[in-house]
C-alpha cells in the first residue's frame, strides 16, 4: 500500500529508448570491433552472442535481488546512469583497447580455439557489461507499471512491444541514417548521451513516487561520469583503420614503448579521408599512394594493385574476340572497370557497387583509372552484386568478379556454387568469367575448394598469375581460343600496350604469357575437392582459420603441379613463346611489381646474371646492378630492363646514358627525367641535375605511373643539389610543395621538404615543412629532436609541443640507443 503507481506513458516511453538504444549500439559495435576481431562472421556471432548472454544473465540478476526493493522510475534512472557509463569506458579507453587486442592476437599462433577465446575476450569487454545491465533493465520496467498479478499480462506485453519498437527503430536508424551521418564513434557517444539524458529524465518523471533519496542521487552521479568521458577523444585511425583482427599488424616492441607509438603515428597520420558509410567503414590512406581500406583492411591501391585490377580484366579482353558488353563487380579504386571501358571494341561497363562511399575513392584514382566515373561507356549501379545478377536481363561478354577477401562476412557467396550459376545465366555465347583470387593466408585445400566450386558450373577455367600473390581464374563454358596472331597484334595496340608496360614492366606477346599458369587440365585436376554453397559456406570459414598465417600456399606450388599435369604451357603453335624468355621476362616482372625475384635452378649464367642485376637495382644497388648486367651480352627484355640499365648507368655517369634514356620512350618522361638528373649530377653539372628534378617533381603532380624507387631516389638527389646549391635548393623545396598524384611516396616528399630547409639553414622554411606532420610526428629520436631545433629557431608556437614530445621521447629510450642523439643540455632548456 502506499504506492504511487509511474505514469504509463513515461515508463513505456523508456522501454522504447531503452530497446532504440542498446539495438543502434549493436550495429555500432559490429562496425567499431571489425577492424579488431577481422570483420567475418565470427565478428558478428560473437557480438550477438555476448550482447545475449548479457541480457540474460542480467535477468537472473534481477530476478535474484532481494524481494523488498523498490522498483522506481530513478531506480531506472540508475540503471540507465550505469549503462551509459559501462558503454563509454571502452570509447574513452580508446586505442589502448586496440593494442590490447594487438597484443592478443599471436596467442591465435597456437590454434584457432586461441584465436576465437581471444576475441571473445575483446568482445566481452566491450559489450558485456552494458548488456548485463540491459538485461536488469527490462524486469525493473515491468517492476516499474505494476505490482501483483493483476493485470501483468499487459503490463508485461506493453513493456516487451514498446522495448521491441524501440530496438526496431534503433536498427533502422543506424544502418539508414545516424550511421553516415554522425559516424559510428559519433553514434557511440550519441548513445552514452542518450542514455544519460533517459537518467535524468527518469528521475524527473518519478519524483511523485519520492524513491530512496540515494537512487536519484547515484542516477545523476553515473549520468554525470559518463558525460564527463564522452569528451575525451576516443579511438582513433589506429584502431579503426587497421588490420589487427587479420594478424597484418606487430605485436612485440623489443625497443620499448617509443616503438609502439612509432607505429601508433604512423597509422594515424597515413588516414587523409575516412567516412562511415552505408555498409562500411571507409578509409584512404595516403602515405606511400592512395590506399583505401574497408572496416580497417586495405583493399585496393592506386599503383600498389594495378597488375592485378588492370591486368585482369585486359586479359579478358585479349582472349575475347570482340568483347562489347562488361560486367564489373565492385568498383573499388576504379581501375579495373576504368581501363576495361578504353578497350576499342567495349561499348558498355556496368559497374555494381555495394557501399556508396567507394566512390570517392575512385574520384582520387581518377589519374590512374581513366577518370572512370566520368567516362561515357561506364554506367555505376549502386547495390548488391549477387542481386543484380539475378534480376538484370542484360547478357556480358566479361564478368569480372574481384570482391574482398572471403574470410570477411559476406564475402564467401561470391564464390559459392550459387552465385556462379548466377553468373553464368549473364554470360553470353562464348563469354568469361574473370574471377580473381587470392594466393596469400590460404592453404591448398581452400584453394582446391575455389577451383572445384567454379569448375562444377563452368568447366573450362585457365589460370593466371596477375601479381605476386594473386591468381586470375579465366572461366567460361568452353576454353578461350588463343588465335596467335590476333593476339600478337593485339597486344601492340591500346590499351595494352601501356598496361603491360607500366603495370608489368614487359611488352609483347612473351610479356603477355608470362603471367600464364596453367590450362584447364590444372582444374580438372583438382574436380574432386568439396563445393563451396551458399548453405554450407566451407570456404568463408576455411579462409578464416587461416587469417593472419603465411607460408601454407604458394603460387609456385600450383605453378609446380601444373608442370607435372603438362599443364604450364600455353595452347600455342609450338616454338611460338621461347620458355627462356619467359622465364626473363617472368623476373622482370616481379621486380616491377616490388618483388624480389627469385634465381631458377637451371638458369645458364647470363640469366643467373641478369636476375641477380635486377635483384641488385629492386635493393636499391645501383652500382651493383650496372656491373651484373655489364657481365652479359644480351641486351635488355623489356621496359623494366630498360630502366635499370639507363638508370643504374647514369649513377657511374657512363657515357652511353643518354641514347639509354632516349630508349625508356614516351611512356616514362618522368623517369627519364630522374635518370638524366643523375647522370647529371653524377657528371658534375649541378644545375642541370636541378633542372631536370624541378621537370621531374613538377610533372609527378599530374603523371602517376613513374616506378616509385627511381621518384623515391629522385628526392635523394634533391638533397644533395640543396647541399650543393641554395639557390637551387630553394627552388626545389618549392618544387615539392604539392602532392605528386595519387600521394606517391607522399611521406618521402613531405620529409625531403625538411631536409632540404635544413641543409639550406631556413628555420622559416624548416617549420613550414614539418607542419605537414603534425600531430602525429614520426616517433623517431633524430626527427624529434630536429623538429624541436626547427621550431627553436623559428619561434614556432608548436615549439613547447615539440619539447614535451623529445621529452617523453628520452624518457622511454633506451640510453645506449636514443640518449646519443642528443648534446648535454635536454630539450626542456634549449639546444
Amino acid at each position: 500500500g502506499g504506492r504511487v503507481p509511474a505514469p504509463l506513458p513515461a515508463v513505456l516511453a523508456a522501454a522504447a529508448l531503452a530497446g532504440f538504444a542498446f539495438l543502434l549500439m549493436e550495429l555500432v559495435w559490429y562496425r567499431m570491433l571489425a577492424p579488431l576481431l577481422g570483420g567475418s562472421s565470427y565478428t558478428f556471432g560473437l557480438i550477438l552472442a555476448v550482447a545475449l548472454l548479457g541480457i540474460g544473465a542480467g535477468g537472473l540478476l534481477y530476478a535474484a535481488g532481494e524481494q523488498r526493493r523498490r522498483p522506481t522510475l530513478a531506480a531506472f534512472g540508475v540503471t540507465c546512469g550505469l549503462e551509459a557509463l559501462l558503454l563509454i569506458v571502452p570509447f574513452a579507453l580508446g586505442d589502448r583497447l586496440a593494442i590490447l587486442a594487438m597484443l592478443l592476437r599471436p596467442l591465435g599462433d597456437a590454434g584457432f580455439a586461441l584465436l576465437t577465446a581471444t576475441w571473445a575476450l575483446i568482445t566481452a569487454l566491450v559489450v558485456l557489461p552494458p548488456a548485463l545491465v540491459a538485461g536488469y533493465q527490462f524486469p525493473l520496467l515491468v517492476a516499474v507499471l505494476g505490482s501483483g498479478r493483476r493485470d501483468v499480462g499487459r503490463q508485461v506485453g506493453l513493456a516487451y512491444a514498446w522495448n521491441t519498437a524501440g530496438g526496431i527503430a534503433g536498427s533502422i536508424a543506424g544502418g539508414f541514417g545516424l550511421m553516415p551521418l554522425l559516424t559510428a564513434p559519433g553514434v557511440w557517444r550519441t548513445v552514452a548521451a542518450l542514455l544519460a539524458a533517459l537518467a535524468l529524465a527518469a528521475v524527473v518523471a518519478g519524483r511523485r513516487q519520492r524513491p530512496p533519496r540515494r537512487q536519484p542521487i547515484a542516477a545523476v552521479a553515473l549520468a554525470a561520469a559518463a558525460v564527463a568521458l564522452l569528451l575525451l577523444p576516443g579511438p582513433s585511425a589506429f584502431w579503426r583503420h587497421t588490420p589487427i583482427g587479420a594478424g597484418r599488424m606487430p605485436a612485440r616492441f623489443p625497443h620499448g614503448p617509443n616503438e609502439l607509438t612509432r607505429l601508433i603515428h604512423e597509422h594515424r597520420r597515413e588516414i587523409v579521408w575516412e567516412v562511415d558509410g552505408v555498409e562500411s567503414s571507409v578509409a584512404v590512406e595516403g602515405q606511400a599512394q592512395y590506399i583505401f581500406l574497408i572496416n580497417g583492411k586495405a583493399d585496393g591501391s592506386a599503383l600498389r594493385d594495378a597488375p592485378n585490377m588492370v591486368m585482369s580484366v585486359l586479359i579478358g579482353g585479349l582472349l575475347h574476340p570482340a568483347p562489347k558488353r562488361a560486367l564489373v563487380i565492385g568498383l573499388g579504386s576504379g581501375l579495373s572497370a576504368g581501363w576495361l571501358a578504353e578497350i576499342p571494341s567495349i561499348e558498355r561497363v556496368d559497374v555494381v557497387e555495394l557501399e556508396p562511399a567507394v566512390a570517392h575513392v575512385a574520384r582520387l584514382c581518377h589519374p590512374v583509372n581513366h577518370r572512370v566515373l566520368d567516362h561515357p561507356k561506364v554506367e555505376l549501379i549502386t547495390g548488391d552484386g549477387r542481386e543484380f545478377l539475378l534480376t538484370t536481363g542484360e547478357r556480358y561478354d566479361l564478368i569480372f568478379s574481384q570482391p574482398s577477401n572471403p574470410y570477411r562476412a559476406g564475402i564467401a557467396s561470391l564464390f559459392s556454387q550459387e552465385f556462379y550459376r548466377a553468373v553464368a545465366r549473364r554470360l553470353a555465347p562464348g563469354g568469361m568469367l574473370l574471377q580473381w583470387l587470392q594466393g596469400y593466408e590460404v592453404d591448398a585445400q581452400v584453394v582446391s575448394m575455389a577451383y572445384a566450386t567454379l569448375g562444377s558450373v563452368l568447366p573450362a577455367i585457365e589460370s593466371w598469375q596477375v601479381h605476386a600473390n594473386d591468381l586470375l581464374l579465366v572461366a567460361g563454358r568452353q576454353p578461350p581460343v588463343h588465335d596467335l596472331e590476333r593476339l600478337r597484334a593485339r597486344v601492340e595496340e591500346e590499351p595494352y600496350a601501356s598496361a603491360l608496360d607500366l603495370v608489368w614492366g614487359v611488352e609483347g606477346l612473351d610479356g603477355l604469357y608470362a603471367g600464364y599458369l596453367a590450362t584447364p587440365r590444372l582444374a580438372r585436376s583438382l574436380r574432386s575437392a568439396p563445393i563451396n554453397t551458399d548453405d554450407h559456406p566451407r570456404m568463408e570459414f576455411g579462409f578464416v582459420r587461416n587469417l593472419g598465417r603465411e607460408g601454407l600456399f604458394f603460387i609456385d606450388d600450383l605453378a609446380a603441379a601444373a608442370r607435372l599435369l603438362d599443364a604450364a604451357r600455353p595452347p600455342l603453335p609450338a616454338g611460338a613463346l621461347d620458355p627462356r624468355r619467359l622465364a626473363d621476362l617472368r623476373a622482370a616482372r616481379e621486380v616491377a611489381w616490388g618483388s624480389m625475384p627469385l634465381l631458377p635452378p637451371d638458369a645458364d649464367p647470363a640469366l643467373a646474371r641478369r636476375i641477380q642485376a635486377r635483384r641488385a637495382y629492386r635493393q636499391g644497388d645501383l652500382r651493383r646492378a650496372f656491373l651484373l648486367w655489364s657481365q652479359q651480352p644480351e641486351p635488355p627484355q623489356g621496359p623494366l630492363d630498360r630502366l635499370l640499365l639507363a638508370d643504374a648507368g647514369a649513377e657511374l655517369a657512363d657515357p652511353r646514358t643518354p641514347e639509354r634514356i632516349q630508349a625508356l620512350g614516351p611512356r616514362r618522361p618522368v623517369e627519364a627525367d630522374a635518370v638524366g638528373a643523375r647522370f647529371a649530377l653524377r657528371s658534375g653539372r649541378t644545375a642541370a641535375a636541378a633542372e631536370r628534378l624541378e621537370a621531374v617533381f613538377r610533372a609527378s603532380r599530374d603523371y602517376p605511373w613513374t616506378y616509385p624507387p627511381v621518384l623515391a631516389r629522385a628526392l635523394e638527389l634533391a638533397v644533395e643539389v640543396a647541399a650543393a646549391d641554395a639557390e637551387r635548393g630553394r627552388a626545389l623545396y618549392d618544387a615539392l610543395s604539392e602532392p605528386f598524384s595519387v600521394h606517391l611516396v607522399e611521406e618521402l616528399r613531405q620529409r625531403t621538404r625538411v631536409r632540404i630547409a635544413r641543409r639550406l639553414g631556413d628555420p622559416r622554411r624548416c617549420a613550414a615543412a614539418l607542419h605537414d606532420f603534425e600531430p602525429s610526428v614520426p616517433w623517431e629520436g633524430r626527427f624529434l629532436l630536429d623538429r624541436f631545433r626547427c621550431y627553436q629557431a623559428a619561434d614556432d608556437p608548436l615549439k613547447p609541443q615539440a619539447a614535451a614530445d623529445l621529452e617523453r621521447f628520452l624518457a622511454a629510450a633506451p640510453p645506449r640507443l636514443e640518449r646519443g642523439l642528443l648534446p648535454q643540455q635536454t630539450a626542456g632548456g634549449g639546444p
